[in-house]
């Protein structure tokens, strides 16, 4: 991914979120934000997504389908590559549902 994208780019993602979002304070602002890792389709590649103040009401949760588009950024921290991306609009569909075990599948 890093070798495709800019940071400062604004790029489009689609994938799962891996983990229920988290909610935190910025010190200097007070402003609550709330970020997500999502689960890049097909790569699998991690990306941790910033959902700030305006966006705040959204809330994904693990397993939901998110197609993003924001502000791309990479750092790096002890030999490490992190993905982030400041979001900018989010489409959001709710959690995968699974057949229990033994069930068939039926078409609607």
């Amino acid at each position: 991914m890093s070798d495709s994208f800019e940071t400062g780019e604004y790029i489009n993602v689609a994938g799962l979120v891996a983990w229920d979002s988290e909610e935190r304070e910025l010190p200097k602002s007070g402003d609550t934000i709330r970020t997500f890792t999502v689960e890049i389709l097909p790569t699998g590649l991690k990306l941790k997504a910033t959902l700030w103040p305006e966006l705040f009401h959204v809330n994904p949760k693990q397993g939901d389908f998110v197609a993003i588009r924001g502000k791309y950024a990479l750092s790096e921290y002890e030999g490490k590559n992190y993905h982030n991306v400041s979001v900018s609009s989010i489409v959001l569909q709710g959690a995968e549902v699974k057949m229990e075990q033994g069930e068939e599948a039926s078409v609607i």
